[in-house]
């Protein structure tokens, strides 16, 4: 995904059509990142348009218009380890909880449909979030192998 460096450059003019345009190409996938960790559509969509207003507002502390979505996506991830920290409970695992981690229990077809999405659901928020982090280094770092 890319932004065209002219996008930016209106942006930082104020130009409102560049913002539009701008939320309109990167809402859903900063979106989408966002749920994956929380999983809560809710709160996703809050931290979403929090990392928004904060980007269109602190433009000028953007030094290189091209590296307008690793910016992007670092506020975003700041913010919802804010949230993460300020919503912090205590997640015990009840027997309930254990039951469902068993390969037993697992619908067959589930496993080899779903698997990767169905233990993150079962991941705290915070463990998820590690796991997204750690997918996305390794997977740069094969770009470069």
């Amino acid at each position: 995904m890319r932004i065209d460096e002219t996008l930016v450059i209106a942006m930082k003019k104020g130009e409102e059509s560049a913002f539009t345009a701008c939320y309109q190409q990167l809402s859903s996938f900063i979106y989408s990142v966002i749920l994956r960790i929380c999983g809560q559509s809710a709160i996703a969509e809050e931290i979403m348009q929090e990392s928004f207003i904060q980007v269109f507002g602190n433009l000028e502390q953007l030094e290189k218009n091209t590296h307008f979505i690793p910016w992007i996506k670092r506020i975003a991830f700041n913010k919802i380890v804010n949230h993460l920290r300020k919503d912090k409970k205590d997640v015990s695992l009840t027997d309930e909880h254990l039951d469902s981690l068993q390969v037993d229990v697992f619908d067959e077809s589930l496993i080899q449909q779903n698997q990767l999405a169905f233990m993150l659901s079962h991941l705290t928020p915070e463990t998820k979030l590690i796991v997204l982090l750690f997918g996305s280094v390794v997977a740069n770092c094969c770009l470069y192998l």
